[in-house]
């Protein structure tokens, strides 16, 4: 046995390490001494002469750093032997390192200009100096620069962050000012005429341009970037290029500043943390390295209690270091949470995961038929494309991928609603596409069939999305369902796109809770009462993209562009630039040229507007049928209205119905695409839906009456 005075030399000293020892994480070296003693925590305090509170605490990592004097002490109280007395000095040793690295970032990156360091407490270091960054408002700007490196960031944005409850009126001035000193941090010897610089003023906002090897943020991305080209051939080197990317974090970005601790972008910068702490326990392949994975994975598991793959990863490190008992007690533990927050059972990457641990089958070079790595359910993707001839929605599109895109406000639902025809669903696997990359954990796909006779119950609906995030819920109902779904997305990153929705109503218990997934709905009806909704609404197509269209399916259809080019302004005037009958129009027009003169014909121009289930009459119609028949009555009578559009006065002479009363069917048309309400408070159709509709009021047997009413006025 050592004394406490050959203890201390050792605690603290600079003796060599017995290699042999796995560890060098001090809290799981003192559990398992503690363990292997055969004490319980508070018989080592007592034995120690310190409190069960700080071997607790010492055991659970919730003090960093052990003091030598408590280190000695539990040392003495445990009666470890030389070897165990270096494996506990290099854990101390490395537990001081490591809580001296979180307050104290690197010199700059490269060269002797300031670097910024993000990957931790928001600092800027030149020449193994910090540089005070400066109040709130500073950090800010510098702290939303840096989620966009590279890209430009809107002025707005920076007020919305910098003054929620408002900006001043000296806004702009003052986040000019707080530009111009960030010039000066990172360009200290920079001219003001100097006409670029490190923070560019680009239209209605700024942007960060900085080398990556002056940010912290993309060294570590290319370090990770590097380390995936590698791993398959170079797996070893692909370990250490990781080594060095995890080693940069310092704690969690931007905590010190609510306004960004929570922004998308910092909550995606995370995951890639996590994500690269993943592959490089994937990669471990000595017991050291294990050791090395257990510490890095500790914390994670912590700050993320469901993620069962994290946990899988950390099972099969602490079995690979000898320590199978704690690994079985980690799918345990995740195993009570998951019955008790969500009432399901461990998923694939648990499971298999103990079994190996079971067999003793974790990655070892010394048993290479056995290396493995956590199998995980593939991530579920599943909106459809958009025709590989999608033309248009330019304006659209860029709104959606504006608000959908890396910098999404948590929780985002954006609706995308216009008349039958025109292109939502397109558009849906379009935006999903482009803002793909955003979302890690994948898309899930409804069809609500709203449109339809039998829309899709709420509940079955919850149990696709459910199935796709491997989720068991057949035995549950509507609440608990929902309350499940809004469970299993807290913690992910998700884009749930739900089409054809009849109205809010069908979908509000589809939604995520607070998280960072978002929403995508199309709809017929414009769903106003859709809380929190972000708009997008599908009119008629430009005339340049209706004629782009056009011109790509006729000519895909076999057609010379020559020849629908003589007749493409014609057609999509005939199609009043509706998708739907543009599409069909042009693979018609490809084989049969004399096409674009039976559209002439408006009387019979929507039987010609038919190709296979393709039908532009009948998705008029599926509207129709659902609306009340007081509305649908409107619907017909007042497309008899004379000249493009019409007044409300005009309306209550056809309907013969008090003003209030009309207002309020109107209004039911406007909801759902029916009419078109200008600013000046006059209505139009789309100029089929017109033809359609008068169809209907030609066959009432009472037009005639209303056609009287209006030759009075």
């Amino acid at each position: 046995m050592v004394s406490a005075q050959g203890m201390a030399p050792l605690l603290r000293g600079d003796s060599a390490v017995a290699d042999d020892l796995p560890g060098g994480d001090f809290a799981g070296l003192l559990r398992q001494r503690r363990r292997a003693a055969g004490m319980t925590q508070r018989e080592l305090a007592a034995r120690a002469g310190l409190s069960a509170a700080t071997v607790r605490d010492l055991e659970q990592r919730r003090t960093r750093v052990p003091l030598a004097r408590s280190a000695e002490a539990l040392a003495v109280a445990l009666r470890l032997g030389p070897p165990e007395v270096h494996a506990l000095r290099r854990a101390t040793t490395l537990a001081v390192k490591r809580a001296a690295a979180i307050t104290q970032p690197r010199a700059a990156l490269s060269g002797d200009r300031p670097a910024i360091f993000a990957l931790g407490p928001l600092t800027i270091g030149r020449h193994e100096a910090q540089v005070d960054v400066g109040g709130h408002g500073m950090r800010t700007v510098l702290g939303r620069l840096i989620l966009s490196p590279g890209r430009a960031v809107p002025r707005d944005e920076l007020f919305d962050l910098l003054w929620p409850a408002g900006a001043p009126e000296s806004a702009i001035n003052l986040v000019q000012t707080y530009v111009s000193r960030l010039r000066r941090l990172l360009e200290p010897g920079r001219s003001p005429r100097t006409c670029t610089s490190a923070v560019e003023l680009v239209p209605g906002g700024y942007r960060l341009q900085i080398d990556a090897g002056r940010l912290d943020v993309l060294t570590f991305r290319g370090l990770v970037l590097q380390a995936r080209d590698t791993r398959a051939e170079r797996p070893a080197q692909a370990g250490g290029l990781l080594d060095r990317a995890l080693a940069m974090w310092r704690g969690d970005p931007f905590d010190d500043l609510d306004a960004l601790r929570e922004h998308p972008a910092a909550v995606a910068l995370r995951e890639e943390r996590l994500a690269a702490s993943l592959l490089r326990a994937e990669l471990a392949d000595t017991p050291e390295q294990h050791a090395a994975v257990v510490v890095l994975l500790r914390p994670l598991a912590d700050r993320h209690p469901l993620h069962e793959p994290v946990h899988a990863s950390l099972m099969l490190a602490l079995a690979a270091t000898g320590r199978q008992a704690d690994a079985f007690s980690v799918f345990d533990e995740v195993r009570r949470r998951l019955a008790e927050q969500l009432g399901v059972d461990p998923g694939t990457a648990l499971t298999e995961g103990r079994q190996l641990v079971l067999r003793q089958q974790w990655r070892s070079s010394s048993s290479s038929k056995h290396r493995i790595s956590v199998r995980r359910r593939p991530v579920p993707y599943q909106v459809p494309s958009a025709p590989s001839d999608f033309t248009g929605r330019t304006e659209q599109l860029t709104r959606l991928r504006e608000m959908l895109g890396g910098h999404a406000r948590a929780g985002m639902v954006c609706t995308v609603s216009g008349v039958a025809g025109a292109g939502k669903t397109a558009i849906l696997g379009a935006a999903a596409a482009e803002v793909r990359d955003t979302y890690t954990d994948g898309q899930l796909y409804v069809d609500l069939q709203g449109s339809g006779p039998r829309p899709l119950p709420p509940l079955d609906a919850l149990g696709f999305m459910l199935r796709a995030l491997d989720v068991q819920s057949e035995t549950l109902g509507p609440q608990e369902a929902a309350g499940l779904l809004r469970s299993a997305l807290a913690g992910r990153r998700v884009l749930v796109v739900l089409d054809d929705v009849r109205d809010a109503a069908q979908i509000r218990s589809l939604l995520p809770g607070p998280g960072r997934s978002a929403v995508l709905v199309a709809s017929r009806h414009r769903l106003a009462d859709l809380e929190g909704a972000r708009p997008v609404h599908l009119g008629p197509l430009p005339q340049s993209e209706a004629v782009e269209m056009l011109t790509k399916v006729a000519c895909r259809a076999s057609a010379t562009h020559a020849q629908i080019h003589e007749l493409a302004q014609v057609v999509v005037d005939a199609c009043e630039r509706l998708p739907l009958a543009i599409r069909i129009a042009g693979v018609r027009l490809s084989d049969q040229p004399s096409y674009a003169r039976q559209l002439a014909d408006e009387e019979h121009r929507l039987d010609h507007l038919r190709l296979g289930d393709l039908n532009v009459r009948a998705a008029f119609e599926r509207s129709y049928v659902q609306l009340p028949p007081a509305v649908a009555r409107a619907f017909r009578l007042a497309a008899l209205a004379p000249g493009a559009d019409f007044g409300l006065a005009g309306a209550v002479v056809l309907l013969g119905d008090d003003g209030w009363a009309v207002q309020r069917l109107l209004d039911h048309l406007v909801e759902r695409n029916l009419l078109e309400r200008s600013d000046a408070g006059r209505y139009r159709y789309h100029g089929l839906l017109r033809l359609y509709a008068a169809e209907l009021a030609r066959a009432e047997a009472k037009h005639g009456e209303a056609l009287a009413r209006m030759s009075q006025v």
